[in-house]
Order: structure tokens, then sequence, then C-alpha cells
């Protein structure tokens, strides 16, 4: 259904009545006269007045005044009541919103926490996920090679020419072995996949 200002102003266009010349005829301001037919009632007076000035401009073209005021009327009402609307929804929503603030503020608590972790905790927790492996690691492929002999230059010393043997391991993938060096107390390492690492004994290496 076309608004009040639509159809005043189809029916003037359609008689060839200009507006100035309209408000001229019932003493009305052209601007509020355009304010009319545009339907921008904010720009007007109280509605008592509209509905005077729909009357005039009707009788100036010869149409049904009362015709023209009740679809003033209807359309005011289904603004208004479209104007509530968005006002109850609008309150229903600041009040969703205000009985899920808890439910908000531990999901935002949540998505930190998981930003926190993998920032600050995915070291250690890759360690341990290393640890875990290690039972089932295949074993690595250590290459042990002697130094062949020569003559101490000078100033060798005594400790430099014990260390004859070399343990050379290069890790194919996540491996965990454990060496113990001539009468040494055993320990354990942890290499990553492509990790290279040797060590020097005087007699023997066990692993």
């Amino acid at each position: 259904m076309e608004s009040p200002g639509e159809y005043l102003k189809r029916e003037r266009v359609l008689r060839g009545v200009s507006l100035k010349d309209l408000a001229e005829d019932i003493k009305v301001s052209l601007k509020l006269l355009e304010a009319l037919e545009r339907d921008e009632y904010e720009l007007l007076p109280h509605p008592t007045y509209v509905k005077g000035f729909i009357k005039a401009y009707c009788n100036c073209l010869g149409l049904d005044g009362n015709d023209a005021v009740l679809r003033f009327e209807i359309y005011l009402k289904e603004t208004l009541n479209k104007a509530k609307e968005v006002k109850r929804e609008g309150t229903e929503l600041e009040s969703w919103l205000s009985s899920n603030a808890l439910v908000v503020f531990l999901l935002t608590i949540g998505v930190l926490t998981v930003v926190m972790y993998f920032v600050f905790l995915r070291e250690p927790v890759r360690e341990l996920v290393k640890s875990e492996e290690v039972a089932t690691a295949p074993p690595v492929e250590p290459a042990a090679e002697e130094k062949k002999d020569k003559l101490p230059s000078a100033g060798t010393t005594v400790e430099a020419l014990e260390k004859i043997h070399t343990l050379a391991v290069n890790a194919r993938e996540v491996t965990w072995i454990r060496v113990v060096i001539d009468d040494g107390n055993p320990f354990e390492v942890l290499l990553d996949e492509g990790d290279s690492i040797s060590w020097e004994a005087s007699r023997v290496f066990f692993c």
C-alpha cells in the first residue's frame, strides 16, 4: 500500500498541479508540503495540524479529505508499531547479552587458555610426548670409528691421548638412546629426526 505522501503526490501530478501553486492556494509553506509528500512527518508539526494540511490539500484537488486522513492515521499506527517492534527486539537482545554475560566471559577465558597453551606450554608438552615415544623408538645405527694412531705432537696432554674412540650417531627419526662411556655412569639422550651427536672414549662404549 502506498504511503499518504505518495498518494497525494500521485493525485496532484495526475491533475497537472504544481506543488508551488498548491502551496499558494492553501496557504501552507512549500517546505511543509514537500515534507508531507516525502512522508517526513518528523519535519512537520503535531499530527492534528498535519491532518488539516491533508484536508486542505485534498479540497484543492477535489479529493476525499477524510479518506486521505484515514490513510495518514493508518500509516502512523503502522510506523509506530514497527518502531515498537524494533525497540522490543533491541531490548530482548540486551537482555540476552546480559543473561549470557557469564557464558561469554567463560568462552573468552577458554579461548585465552588455548592460546596460552600453544604459546607457552607447547615445548614442555612436546618433550613429554618424546619421553612416551622412547619405548617404541627404532634403534639407532651407531657408527664407531677408531682414530688412526699417530705420534703425539708437542704439547699433547695425556687426557687427549686417552680419547682415541669416537661414537657418532645420526638419528633418522625421534630416538632415545642410553650410553655408557668407559667406566662412567650411564646417561640418556633424546634426539629429533636429523640430529647428529658424537662422543669420545679412551676404551669402550656401551649403548
